[in-house]
C-alpha cells in the first residue's frame, strides 16, 4: 500500500486524537480504522495514536503558557 500524504496523516491524527478524548483505547482505533477501510497494521495504528498524544501534549503546554501568563 502506498504511503499516506500529510493531509491524509493529519486527518486520520485527529480522528484518532477524537477518539482517544472519548475516552476509547487501542481496540476502538483497530475497529475505527478498519471500519473506515484504512488497511493499516497495528504497528502503524499506535503510531497514529503516538502522534495524536504529542497533538493533545502540545496543544495543553500552549494552552498553560497562556494561562500561567495571565496569572502573571
Amino acid at each position: 500500500m502506498a504511503k499516506a500524504d500529510k493531509s491524509t496523516v493529519m486527518r486520520r491524527t485527529q480522528e484518532v486524537l477524537r477518539i482517544l478524548l472519548a475516552g476509547g483505547e487501542f481496540d476502538e482505533i483497530r475497529q475505527y480504522a478498519s471500519a473506515r477501510g484504512w488497511e493499516l497494521s497495528d504497528r502503524q495504528l499506535r503510531r497514529y495514536q503516538e502522534r495524536a498524544y504529542k497533538r493533545l501534549a502540545a496543544a495543553t503546554r500552549r494552552e498553560l503558557a497562556v494561562v500561567l501568563a495571565d496569572l502573571r
